[in-house]
């Protein structure tokens, strides 16, 4: 794997649409805007739900992958890129059903790094918006194109149940000096 070095710090902006790389979690065309070190990504219908239509079978569990590619030029110095990482989105479901979301943003390759899983158990119900935020080391100094794996896994005990998840958006700074 080729580590892309910058020598020199500049001003950087840019936005536009990425590229949607798998999947049926992230339907839609995400948006991202980058300004220097910060990248910050915004997600349409990346929302992942069982249990919610009406006079259709839906299985008990389901899983869903969505992984994205942006451009982006996450300038670095000499040490390897610190990444402070802040993921938010919602969650609405019922005792009767467990929710899993498996997060890989590292932003190097697809599934390299570190993977951050958060799980909403059974028998609890919940109905919230969440700010989860970490910091990963990714082993190369700069980036041009940024890489995020998200895998959501629904489980239900019982058909009736109505488990919901939606990723709103993720936000990344680059903190190497």
């Amino acid at each position: 794997m080729e580590a892309y070095t910058v020598s020199k710090t500049e001003d950087f902006t840019s936005s536009g649409d990425a590229d949607v790389a798998s999947g049926n979690l992230i339907s839609g065309p995400v948006k991202f805007t980058q300004v220097k070190k910060t990248l910050s990504i915004l997600f349409r219908e990346a929302k992942t739900s069982l249990g919610n239509i009406i006079g259709r079978d839906e299985p008990l569990s389901a899983t869903w992958v969505g992984a994205i590619s942006v451009t982006a030029d996450m300038l670095g110095g000499t040490e390897p890129a610190m990444l402070a990482q802040q993921l938010r989105g919602s969650v609405h479901k019922d005792e009767q059903s467990r929710i899993v979301l498996s997060v890989n943003l590292s932003g190097d390759t697809f599934l390299s790094g570190q993977t951050h899983t958060f799980e909403f158990p059974f028998d609890e119900r919940v109905d919230e918006d969440f700010e989860r935020e970490f910091t990963d080391q990714s082993g190369l100094t700069s980036f041009r194109v940024f890489t995020a794996t998200i895998i959501v896994s629904i489980e239900r005990r019982d058909p009736k149940s109505l488990a919901e998840l939606t990723v709103d958006s993720f936000d990344v700074v680059n903190q190497a000096p």
